[in-house]
């Protein structure tokens, strides 16, 4: 059964104290299921471009041992719910709740480093993952 949309929407999502590289923010919340939390807190820099570029196609993602799937519904050809694995379980939930959290927390990455100055800035795909993230804001609606 696929995880109510409330318990996505009321995870948070926080700048980091101390200055890890590539991994400025945090997700967290009492209810939050570890591999979510598995997911997005142990993403590299490197996985950023294609992580955004795989959320606006919605369609699956991998990197390490932790990735998600796009499930189509029986019915249609639309993705309705998203399955969130790592190494330990996996996690359903609705494609939309989904792509709003990773909306959420890639938008509040961009904010902490450019706020900090952080060295991802330099990167040259930085200006792309920059526009891509508003984009996939705008089609999340956030």
């Amino acid at each position: 059964m696929p995880l109510a949309d409330d318990i996505l929407n009321d995870l948070e999502i926080t700048a980091r104290p101390g200055n890890i590289p590539g991994r400025l923010v945090e997700l967290t919340g009492p209810n939050a299921p570890a591999p979510l939390l598995n997911f997005f807190n142990y993403l590299s820099p490197r996985a950023l471009p294609p992580l955004v570029a795989a959320l606006r196609a919605q369609r699956g993602f991998g990197h390490n041992e932790e990735g998600y799937d796009y499930l189509a519904a029986a019915a249609s050809e639309e993705p309705a719910t998203v399955a969130v694995y790592d190494f330990v379980g996996r996690v359903e939930m609705s494609a939309p709740a989904f792509q709003r959290l990773a909306a959420r927390f890639l938008v509040q990455l961009v904010q902490v480093a450019a706020a900090r100055q952080d060295a991802m800035l330099q990167q040259p795909w930085w200006e792309e993952f920059v526009q891509d993230t508003q984009a996939l804001a705008e089609q999340a609606e956030i």
